[in-house]
């Protein structure tokens, strides 16, 4: 018998968002902790014109996972877990590796 699972990543993570986080009474959030060379200080010039520093992580009602970042001023605004794969997949393999880790630490009963 096969044990593995095939998932894509963005579902494990939403998985993750809501076994892990804490329902807010809109949606589920967590507070990865993330190592701050991967998720401070990101660079959003080309979009919304600012340097950012991660700050959640959400599922929404569709069950898609939101990456929200705080800026300099601390205006909070998101993006879709696609885009910001393609525009800063540095953060993105660390947010699954955070993800694996803590999946791995699970203790079983």
């Amino acid at each position: 018998m096969n044990k593995y699972i095939t998932i894509g990543i963005e579902k494990l993570i939403a998985m993750c968002v809501i076994a892990f986080g804490e329902w807010n009474g809109c949606q589920w959030e967590y507070f990865p902790h993330i190592p701050k060379c991967f998720s401070d200080g990101l660079d959003f010039q080309n979009s919304c014109g600012c340097h950012a520093d991660l700050l959640r992580l959400t599922v929404n009602e569709f069950g898609r996972v939101e990456i929200w970042f705080a800026d300099e001023d601390g205006d909070t605004f998101y993006y879709d877990w696609e885009i910001i794969r393609e525009t800063h997949p540095f953060l993105c393999v660390s947010i699954a590796t955070h993800i694996f880790d803590m999946i791995e630490n699970v203790k079983e009963s």
